[in-house]
């Protein structure tokens, strides 16, 4: 009997100690399952001018027309940005961005026409 006793003991602790880590991990990977989908931090972009047409150039890639830009605006995700504004027969716009979490950004991108 004493034998059982100690077998019985023993299961308990062993189910308890496996319920405690199960518990644990479960936890860890509910945290990890909400992170996973969230993504770095991002801010509404706006971008007005006077060339609707003229194409936006953020960090070297076309992300999209002043038109996309001007009306409900972009996401942009926080950290530094080279901003370029290009439209044919207009001078180029640039602007370096800062971006921090929690702040919106507002450019205004009125290009010139090249001088003939």
């Amino acid at each position: 009997m004493k034998t059982l006793t100690r077998f019985s003991t023993s299961l308990s602790l062993s189910l308890s100690l496996s319920l405690s880590r199960c518990l644990a991990l479960s936890a860890v990977l509910s945290f990890a399952c909400a992170t996973v989908g969230s993504g770095p931090p991002t801010v509404a972009m706006r971008i007005a001018g006077n060339v609707p047409d003229a194409t936006i150039w953020i960090d070297d890639r076309l992300a999209g027309r002043m038109s996309d830009f001007s009306k409900s605006g972009k996401r942009l995700g926080v950290g530094f940005h080279r901003i370029e504004v290009r439209a044919p027969g207009h001078y180029s716009f640039f602007q370096e961005v800062d971006i921090k979490p929690g702040t919106d950004v507002s450019l205004q991108a009125d290009l010139h026409a090249l001088l003939q």
